[in-house]
Formats: structure tokens, sequence, C-alpha cells
């Protein structure tokens, strides 16, 4: 990469300073067609070599590289045997260690503005839907900020001065103190910040869970409820109209059993009147 270059052509020897010249130069744009060519001259090893380099170069900027440090796992050769000494003395020779803990004592963390904005604003939705409607303009960015960092230092006052209750919403947090800077297109998170940023986010996520679930399940609850009295609810008329036939059955029974025996009566009476 260019600062890469840069580095080199600042260098105390010469050979480097050479080498970086070569590499700028063969990077510089071709150019173009309708100029005039001059002689053509032949190529040599160094024009080769420094061809190759830039277009090794090119190839790297259009990807995304991730370095990797492979450790010996065991001196025995052995499979499936991790030896944990041994491998935190790899990593403390090979500065891994130092590297890691220079990153933590510094800014580790490190997001793009949409980036931190996408992850972080539901902790600030009131504050980034006041500061839409309002009059000033301000980035979302920095009103995240601004809200998270009151948040933080109620949450541990010891990050920064504590608040006036008073002028609670015009007083503005020390963000060195709490561990955040912003830039121009990045913000930066010490390990104290950011932990105590990704546990309000959990803390959130977790109460937005049960929210969810509650909801979920008492609308669950709801339905199965509503079923069970429609259910119930056609169980008893199919039981009432049951009870209705057989009463309506029984009475019809009844009705003609009076009828026949009005009928034999009668016969019977009109006979014994004959025989007298």
């Amino acid at each position: 990469p260019r600062e890469a270059t840069e580095l080199l052509l600042s260098s105390s020897s010469g050979f480097v300073q050479e080498l970086a010249e070569i590499i700028s130069s063969s990077a510089a744009p071709e150019p173009a067609k309708g100029a005039r060519a001059g002689p053509k001259k032949s190529v040599t090893v160094g024009g080769h070599f420094s061809k190759q380099l830039a277009e090794l170069r090119a190839k790297i900027d259009l990807t995304s590289p991730h370095y990797v440090r492979c450790l010996k796992p065991n001196g025995a050769l052995i499979p499936d045997h991790f030896d944990p000494l041994m491998i935190v003395d790899q990593l403390r020779c090979a500065g891994v260690v130092e590297a890691v803990r220079v990153s933590r004592v510094g800014y580790p963390q490190r997001y793009n503005h949409a980036q931190f904005v996408t992850r972080y604003k539901n902790l600030a939705l009131k504050e980034l839907a006041k500061a839409a409607k309002g009059s000033r303009k301000m980035k979302p960015v920095d009103t995240l900020v601004d809200a998270i960092a009151k948040k933080m230092v109620e949450i541990d006052p010891t990050l920064a001065a504590p608040i006036d209750p008073k002028s609670r919403s015009d007083s503005k947090v020390d963000l060195m103190e709490v561990g955040i800077q912003v830039g121009k297109t990045k913000v930066f998170l010490r390990r104290r910040a950011f932990d105590i940023l990704e546990n309000m986010r959990k803390a959130y996520i977790a109460t937005a869970t049960v929210k969810i679930q509650a909801l979920a399940r008492g609308f669950i609850q709801q339905r199965t409820f509503t079923e069970h009295c429609e259910s119930s609810l056609q169980l008893q008329c199919w039981v009432r109209v049951i009870i209705a036939e057989r009463k309506v059955q029984t009475v019809r029974e009844l009705v003609n059993a009076r009828k026949i025996q009005n009928a034999y009566r009668r016969c019977a009476g009109r006979r014994y009147y004959l025989c007298v």
C-alpha cells in the first residue's frame, strides 16, 4: 500500500529508498493510448520484478487480508495433544501477547459510524427520535454517543464526574474519561467502555426477548382459550340438542300412550255397556 511505500522512502538506507522509488514508479498510471510512444526499452530483471510486485500489491489492495500465525501444539510431534505452556511461550516470544496488551490499553474496538449506530441504536431510541425532530441538526452517531455516555456514567459513576440532575439534559460527559472517541469515520472504544456497552446491549436484548416471549405466549394462550370456549359452546349445543331430542321423544311417547289408553278404555267401556 501507499503507506508502506512512504515508510520505505523515509528510510535512511539508500538501497531501501531506491527500492521504494522502483515500487512507486511501477505503480504510477500508464500513459494514454493517444500519447506519442517513445523508443522501446528492454525489460530488465529489476523492471520485471517491480512489475510483478506492483501486480501483487494491486491484488492485495483488492482483498481483505487476515494474518494467520501458526503455533506448534506440542514438542512430541503427536496428534491430539495440546501443551498450554508451550503455546503461551510461543505467543510471548512472538510478541502476540504484548501486541494484545497494547491493543487493550488503547482503543481495541473500532466501528464505522454506520456500524456503531446500527449496533447500539436500541440503547438510545428516544434520544435519536428527539434529535431527528429537533431544529438543530446533529449526526446520529454524535447523539447516540452522548446518550450512551450518560447512561454509562449512571451505571458506573467511576467512569466520569457525576452529572447534575438539574442540568442533566444539557450537560455533556467527558468522552475521554468514559473511554469513547468519535473520529471522522470511526468510533473508538476502550476495553472497559466496550464491556459496559456490550452488557447494556445484552440486557436490552434480554428484556426485549422476555417481552416478545410474553406477548407471544399471551397470544398463544388467548387463542387457545378462545378455541376452548368455542369448542365448549359447540359441545354444549350438541348436548342440548340431544337432550331436547330425547325430551321431545319422551313427550311424543306419552301423548301416544294416552291416546292408546283412551281408545282401549272407550272400547272396553262400550263392550261392558253392550253386555249389560
